[in-house]
């Protein structure tokens, strides 16, 4: 049973270690359009902006852009309403825990 929980700990320790990176994650709209929004964070280190979003954990599309910055602002398209969607940011080799859906978050911003 040691043996296994090490092996566990080996495993995580390093996903757990980079997703400390990223400091701060929060949405917001550039215009009021309810078919995109932003992801926006903060990183320790600099570096390009990635997010992979989608209707199920297994993310099926990605947005990336390429400049160095530790403030990141990214605007995804959300082409399905009324429905969650899941998200993950990245930064050079950091990133977020999977984050809570989208749609919850918006369903707050509109309160």
């Amino acid at each position: 049973m040691k043996i296994v929980l090490i092996l566990l700990l080996l495993l995580l320790a390093p996903r757990i270690a980079m997703a400390e990176e990223i400091i701060r994650i929060w949405l917001t709209h550039k215009a009021n359009d309810p078919s995109k929004i932003v992801v926006n964070w903060m990183a320790k280190e600099s570096g390009n902006s990635v997010v992979q979003f989608g209707l199920t954990a297994e993310f099926s599309d990605t947005v990336r852009i390429h400049e160095k910055t530790t403030l990141h602002h990214v605007e995804i398209p959300l082409k399905h309403q009324d429905t969650t969607y899941h998200y993950l940011v990245s930064t050079e080799d950091h990133h977020s825990a999977i984050a809570p859906p989208v749609q919850q978050i918006i369903s707050l911003l509109k309160q």
